[in-house]
């Protein structure tokens, strides 16, 4: 009797695992080539510390403290589902640590280090999470029915996060802890389809590359890259002239869309291709470090336009020399929509979606 028990067991939690198949978020993250197409979920909500990484002066950038006296970075009522996460600090604190509340503001789900949730701490492991380029990151998702609250404590630090969202009618299977298998499964799957971090979505489709090879001036800016028409830039490289510090911190890249006098994304090099380490050694699924090009590689799709700026801020020496391309594939514009990250009132500066 004991062993046909286990059997139905272990049989209602592959039931439950098939059943979150259908929880509508995990789409888009284990096929990225949906993006470029309607999505599911309406909007994305976006909280920063409006920090950009290179200095710690983002102290007061909080929304509040909460009972414990902990600073709150986000507080998100649901449904809707945590897509990314990351932070950093140039010299972080063994003491900083976030808690994660879903569902609730008064009893945590998860207390951990700062650098446990980004590549330490299942279910937040590599590829899908990791602490070792100066930007910790995470992608794996965080689902909540009714609320999201993000706290920490410890020395002050740059952070950014998104979260999708969907309507009230929308019930997701919320984010508890020990993860219910159903989670891990889905999880699983997504950790296979990000395990070659140098290999693009929307891979199999071809591709027009386009490049550039410029040397800036001090305090110049130059728009290296222009496309028009309708597409998705599957892949964005560039090699710089050196990864030292100086360098990516003062290096900026812009990129437009549709000819939107402002840009979808702004950030310095180091942030926006995760390196704001200078060598370290990284590889993410997203944006990471292949020989000497760096890669950021999420999907982009544009109705119309597609360009790149990029400023030199670097002092010594008098000239930077920029090589960067992209890799763009055609579609049709009514395949393509604008990309979300344009509406967000920050400045994005690790990518992801």
């Amino acid at each position: 009797m004991t062993q046909n028990y286990r059997f139905f067991r272990v049989m209602l939690l592959l039931l439950a695992g098939g059943s979150a198949y259908a929880q509508p978020y995990w789409e888009p993250l284990l096929r990225r080539e949906n993006l470029a197409g309607p999505l599911p979920y309406e909007r994305i909500e976006c909280f920063s510390s409006h920090g950009e990484g290179i200095t710690n002066e983002d102290r007061g950038n909080y929304l509040r403290r909460d009972s414990f006296n902990w600073n709150i970075l986000c507080d998100i009522d649901g449904p809707g589902v945590l897509s990314e996460f990351g932070w950093t600090r140039r010299a972080p604190s063994a003491e900083l640590r976030f808690r994660i509340f879903v569902d609730d503001t008064v009893a945590w789900d998860m207390d951990l280090r700062a650098d446990s949730i980004c590549g330490r701490t299942s279910p937040f492991l590599p590829p899908l999470a990791d602490s070792s380029a100066g930007w910790n990151w995470n992608y794996a998702p965080v689902p909540f029915n009714q609320h999201l609250r993000i706290t920490y404590v410890g020395n002050t630090m740059a952070y950014h996060g998104c979260a999708q969202m969907y309507d009230d009618g929308v019930t997701l299977e919320s984010f508890r802890v020990p993860v219910q298998l159903s989670y891990f499964l889905k999880r699983d799957t997504m950790e296979t389809v990000w395990s070659q971090p140098t290999s693009p979505a929307m891979w199999n489709r071809t591709a027009e590359s386009i490049s550039a090879d410029t040397t800036l001036l001090s305090f110049r800016t130059a728009e290296p890259l222009s496309y028009e028409g309708s597409g998705v830039v599957r892949k964005l490289w560039m090699i710089p002239q050196d990864t030292t510090r100086s360098y990516l911190d003062r290096t900026v890249m812009r990129i437009y869309f549709d000819h939107d006098p402002e840009p979808a994304i702004a950030a310095q090099i180091g942030l926006l291709f995760n390196c704001s380490e200078g060598v370290t050694t990284y590889s993410g699924a997203v944006a990471g470090r292949s020989g000497d090009t760096l890669y950021f590689q999420p999907i982009m799709p544009f109705s119309t336009e597609f360009r790149v700026e990029v400023d030199n801020n670097v002092v010594n020496p008098g000239t930077n020399r920029i090589r960067v391309g992209a890799d763009i594939v055609a579609l049709e514009p009514q395949m393509c929509l604008r990309i979300a990250w344009a509406d967000v009132p920050c400045e994005y500066s690790d990518a992801t979606l």
